[in-house]
């Protein structure tokens, strides 16, 4: 079965010019990603208390993950 690709524009908004490059590497990875796993990770985004766990608890939710 094919698939289908669009390219769109995003503004990407950036504190220094360093931050950049890596803001827009991450988007192009996530747009690899299904619908659903996409859409869940949407949701997370939007609770500031899992971003604040995303944060400061990186190491341990990657070493569940990646175990």
């Amino acid at each position: 079965m094919g698939s289908i690709k669009q390219t769109i524009q995003l503004d990407v908004i950036a504190k220094t010019p360093f931050e950049l490059k890596p803001k827009v590497t991450a988007l192009k990875e996530l747009a690899k990603l299904d619908s659903d796993v996409l859409t869940k990770l949407v949701e997370l985004s939007k609770s500031p208390v899992a971003i604040t766990h995303l944060k400061t608890n990186f190491d341990m939710i990657k070493g569940f993950l990646t175990a």
